[in-house]
């Protein structure tokens, strides 16, 4: 028999059915269809930011929200409302598809222009673009370990000129050293974003605008694609970007001289400031505490751009 403690340290019977079950996300289908989904959306970003876009960069991925990971996510409900009306037995719950969309945005940071792209060119172009005017090998390279760095003249005229296959031989000490650098420092973060947790969400209660659109679209079976103002909301900015296509969806609200914005002369190297606003930055802000806002160094999604 349970001892008086243990009978009243627990909860009553009917607190313990209110109690909301946890649901695992990770089940086999979800984390199967969240590596083939992570693949088309880091191959879509890699088409977009290095093939057609040549920037380097697009809002596949350096957004709030990265708009690679959200479309498909966006895809996942339409096709999940589906299975709930006609393939119940294979529609997704929330946990499954919360942990798709965790599993999307995680590699798009690491493998879009905020990570691998910065890895790569750095890691090869030192190698192939030396040459004895900028004494480059001399210089630092020598203190390159070649496991850290492809070496290789061969491998890297492939790389940089193509029409080549791959030597996977030589590019495998590379390989291994970066991606397991990129797991431990995925692992690291994760851990530290666990201890902190508690602090972040039960204490100081923060908000995380940038989870908020995310999860009320998975929530209630997607309801909230029947919300009017959601999409009044989604056809502005649609519409402003189709009109300035193919620029980035940036409203010109003023252009003014730096001296008048910060009450000093600038360099006239400098020149005017455009005072800018994207509708994405807007639209997150429109989640942020009203105390936060109301800080001098929140601008309200207004970006200052030369």
């Amino acid at each position: 028999m349970r001892s008086d403690t243990e009978r009243n340290s627990s909860p009553p019977s009917d607190e313990r059915e209110a109690m909301p079950l946890r649901v695992s996300g990770l089940s086999f289908r979800a984390f199967a269809l969240g590596l083939v989904l992570t693949f088309f959306t880091d191959l879509w970003i890699h088409q977009a930011e290095l093939v057609l876009g040549q920037r380097g960069h697009t809002a596949l991925a350096n957004t709030s929200i990265p708009i690679g990971a959200f479309s498909m996510l966006f895809l996942l409900v339409l096709i999940n409302l589906i299975f709930t009306k006609f393939l119940k037995p294979l529609q997704f719950t929330t946990a499954e598809m919360l942990t798709i969309y965790v599993m999307m945005t995680v590699s798009t940071v690491i493998s879009s222009s905020g990570g691998m792209h910065f890895v790569i060119p750095a890691i090869t172009a030192v190698f192939y673009y030396a040459n004895s005017s900028n004494n480059w090998i001399s210089l630092f390279g020598k203190y390159v370990p070649d496991w850290m760095a492809m070496k290789d003249k061969h491998a890297l005229a492939g790389f940089y000129v193509g029409a080549s296959d791959v030597p996977w031989a030589l590019w495998s000490r590379q390989m291994i050293a970066w991606v397991g650098f990129l797991v431990i420092f995925a692992l690291a973060s994760l851990c530290i974003v666990a201890i902190l947790r508690k602090q972040w969400v039960d204490r100081e209660r923060l908000a995380f605008p940038t989870v908020v659109v995310p999860i009320e679209l998975m929530r209630d079976g997607g309801s909230l694609l029947t919300n009017k103002l959601l999409w009044i909301g989604f056809a502005i900015p649609f519409a402003i970007d189709v009109i300035r296509a193919p620029r980035p969806s940036l409203i010109v609200i003023a252009i003014m001289p730096l001296s008048e914005s910060f009450g000093c002369c600038p360099p006239s190297c400098l020149g005017p400031w455009c005072r800018r606003t994207t509708p994405c930055a807007s639209s997150v802000s429109h989640h942020i505490p009203s105390r936060s806002k109301r800080t001098p160094r929140w601008h309200s999604g207004c970006l200052f751009q030369f």
